[in-house]
């Protein structure tokens, strides 16, 4: 999962950096402080989870306080959902303003009979084109670059249903958002992983990048009030 504040941005091949969630020590969350309540969660295993605690060097900490909650819930469909919630907890009256996104990288069989359903006709944001704003054609998003060039997209004003398609597994992943997250992310790094330490040359072929994401909106919570935005991803075999 990626968040970072407004302070944090720095350039990465035309995107901000990955934030700071996912490397930072999170703690079971037990709610006795939380004053939303949650949706009930019958039939459903889940786990709660909290960060509020930022390392000495974090930018601005003292002035932008917040609680990154994140519940994560598995049904017994197989259903996989990720409520995030960040709340301002500032005492000085200031703001909190900060990017999101869920790092959704899914396994597929092969990236050339992948595609990508939901985002025909949309305007999308091309991260390795100077940040040029083109629109998406009237046919499914495809990956069959013969050149070795990586793909990072930000498509804007998303539907809320997405669907990724593997076609050699038979296999559809649904990924359902709600509004608070208007953006989605599609990235592939295609022959650059083999400048990526952990992951092979040729592991491109089998993984893809589609999540949902507020990284081209900047999301502005005000003191004592709570952002929330989630994910689910379903899976169908046809």
């Amino acid at each position: 999962m990626y968040i970072i504040n407004r302070d944090q941005f720095y350039d990465y091949g035309g995107l901000e950096d990955h934030g700071f969630a996912r490397t930072l020590l999170w703690r079971l969350d037990t709610l006795a402080n939380d004053s939303v309540q949650l949706p009930p969660t019958t039939g459903k295993a889940f786990v709660d989870l909290i960060l509020d605690r930022m390392p000495p060097d974090f930018v601005n900490w003292p002035q932008h306080r917040f609680e990154l909650r994140l519940r994560v819930l598995l049904a017994p469909t197989g259903d996989l959902t990720m409520l995030a919630r960040v709340r301002n907890v500032n005492t000085n009256g200031s703001p909190v303003t900060f990017k999101f996104s869920f790092h959704t990288y899914l396994s597929v069989s092969n990236i050339r009979a992948t595609h990508i359903e939901g985002l025909e006709r949309t305007e999308y944001v091309d991260y390795l084109q100077h940040r040029r704003r083109y629109t998406e054609g009237a046919n499914p998003v495809t990956f069959r670059n013969e050149f070795g060039f990586r793909f990072r997209w930000t498509y804007l004003n998303t539907r809320n249903m997405i669907t990724v398609t593997d076609r050699q597994r038979r296999r559809t992943i649904t990924i359902h958002k709600n509004a608070y997250l208007p953006e989605v992310v599609v990235y592939s790094p295609w022959h650059d992983a083999r400048m990526i330490p952990d992951m092979g040359d040729e592991e491109y072929r089998r993984m893809v990048c589609v999540e949902a994401a507020a990284v081209e909106t900047e999301i502005t919570v005000q003191p004592s009030y709570e952002w929330s935005g989630y994910q689910r991803l379903s899976v169908r075999d046809y």
